[in-house]
């Protein structure tokens, strides 16, 4: 999407997609620099000035180590100017002292160092940010209930139904939906022992996982085990159903919507997917999905089957949201490089990058 296509949406939401995104882009901005400016400090060489902005200079001081602050006209960007940048004539005239604290007498490693920094300083600022609001707000820790099964698997086979919450795989007890699928990635083929919770009571049966084939972050094949159950998500796009209640809805999402609400409290089967479509027993709730009713919202389009994984909610200790947060970073990182390697092969449109209209979209609907 280009500029012409987010404009009205720009123009509508000038707070979030404009002041907001200025705010949020010049806090990282400082940041940003922050590291470059410590990591000048740590190497002995003298920051001249550390500027939020540019243009005319709106206010600012100097500090008594000789650097400059300063708050310019245009927030929007920033940097740090090192004292004695660049070699020449006006070097060799300083004192030894002075020459000791110029950025163009340091090594090549240690110009490097301060060069990076800022980057590190951006990374470690988003982990500690979001172990922050793990620890304070809270993250999605949706239970490992069934929200559906597909017909003939694994699940399906051992008398699992939908409601069931699992309670331990091979006695290893479960907390969250990404314990779930952990414990089961290894086994596919192998028989595990799924104790359930269903109406109150422990039920225990054998399943055996299937085989999930997949593409990882660079297009390459991979598989997990799985017991073809679905867990409750941010919903199925109705869009992707090509039958419901055995009529076909291929290509026809209006259809495909009339017949769920018609259904509203029983079960019925689906045929769903993009990929690998497959046939999945669902339970129609009606108190979950009036958004079905309203072409202006925004999950029109999607069939809710359970409480969402932002409506569940959990604060982590400090190890934990530490642990979690760089988890999350590792696996960002790694899909990344994933679409930037896709994307040098030619598996994948340069379209899924953005500059700074894009960036601003994404701030606004963050936010």
């Amino acid at each position: 999407m280009g500029f012409l296509d987010y404009l009205p949406a720009i123009l509508n939401n000038l707070w979030l997609y404009v002041i907001l995104f200025l705010i949020v882009v010049t806090f990282v901005i400082f940041v940003h620099e922050m590291g470059h400016y410590l990591a000048a400090r740590i190497a002995g060489v003298r920051p001249e000035l550390f500027s939020i902005g540019f243009g005319r200079e709106l206010v600012g001081r100097t500090d008594r180590k000789g650097t400059r602050w300063s708050l310019r006209l245009y927030p929007f960007g920033g940097y740090v100017r090192m004292f004695g940048e660049q070699e020449g004539p006006e070097i060799e005239a300083l004192t030894a002292d002075e020459q000791r604290k110029a950025y163009c007498r340091k090594s090549p490693l240690v110009r490097a160092l301060i060069a990076a920094a800022g980057r590190f300083a951006n990374f470690l600022f988003g982990l500690t940010l979001l172990a922050c609001v793990y620890m304070g707000v809270g993250r999605p820790a949706p239970e490992p209930y069934i929200a559906a099964v597909e017909v003939d698997g694994p699940a399906y086979a051992a008398g699992l139904k939908i409601g069931d919450r699992f309670y331990a795989f091979d006695d290893v007890k479960l907390e969250t939906i990404d314990q779930a699928k952990a414990l089961l990635h290894d086994k596919i083929g192998i028989p595990v022992k799924v104790d359930v919770i269903r109406d109150g009571k422990m039920l225990t049966v054998t399943a055996k996982p299937k085989r999930l084939e997949e593409r990882d972050s660079y297009d390459r094949p991979t598989e997990r085990g799985t017991l073809a159950a679905i867990y409750p998500n941010y919903g199925l796009d109705i869009r992707e159903m090509h039958s419901v209640a055995g009529q076909d809805t291929k290509d026809n999402p209006d259809r495909a919507r009339k017949i769920l609400l018609k259904n509203d409290g029983k079960d019925v089967v689906i045929n769903f997917g993009r990929k690998r479509p497959a046939d999945y027993l669902i339970h129609v709730r009606g108190e979950l999905n009036a958004a079905l009713k309203d072409p202006t919202h925004k999950d029109y389009n999607s069939l809710t089957l359970g409480k969402r994984p932002m409506e569940s909610i959990k604060r982590a200790s400090v190890v934990q949201a530490f642990r979690e947060s760089a988890d999350l970073a590792v696996r960002t990182v790694n899909q990344t490089l994933g679409v930037i390697y896709q994307i040098v092969l030619g598996t994948k449109k340069t379209n899924e990058l953005g500059g700074v209209i894009k960036i601003s979209s994404m701030t606004a609907d963050m936010a």
